[in-house]
This record gives structure tokens, sequence and C-alpha cells, in this order.
């Protein structure tokens, strides 16, 4: 299944650097083109972590967002709000 992206959001997407940065202001889709890369990008049985500036910014948008994206990519193997891990179909782990 295939997530629909702004230009700019495909370029960050598809850019083969490791280390990059999408930069915008509110609304532009940071969480959503972030959650999404990650998903794409997560090899099987390893471990990531996802930040945010508080800990209400990455529960209300961060975990949120990566929720929506792996549900609706069938990708979401199981999430436990509780301790704030998402564990995804290939078994890769995600610390909020």
């Amino acid at each position: 299944m295939k997530i629909p992206l702004h230009p700019a959001q495909a370029a960050f997407r598809h850019a083969p650097a490791l280390y990059r940065g999408f930069v915008g202001g509110r609304g532009c889709g940071k969480s959503y083109v972030g959650a999404y890369d990650l998903i794409r990008r997560a090899k099987p049985n390893r471990l990531y972590m996802v930040a945010a500036p508080t800990y209400p910014m990455l529960r209300d948008s961060s975990l949120r967002t990566f929720e929506a994206i792996a549900g609706r990519l069938r990708f979401l193997r199981e999430i436990a709000k509780g301790e704030m891990i998402a564990t995804l179909g290939n078994g890769a782990q995600v610390l909020f």
C-alpha cells in the first residue's frame, strides 16, 4: 500500500542520506513523513527511538501519527501505550 506524500515529503523519504531532517512549519507533515519513513526503513528485530521536545507532543502527535500510519499499512503488531513501545510486523520495536 502506498501512502500519499507531498513532493517535499517524497524527496525526504527517498533521500539516500543516513542522517536527514525534514524542516517545516506547523501542519506541514513532519510527524507524518517521519513516521512513514521509520516504518518503511525499520529492519527486522531492531530497536528504534522517536523523540520530541515534550512528552505531550510525543504522545499527542508522534505516537498517534505513527499508530495511524502503521495501522493503515497493517504493519503494527502491538502497541504498549503504558510503556510507549510499538512493535512492528517485522519485530522491530520503536520506543517513544
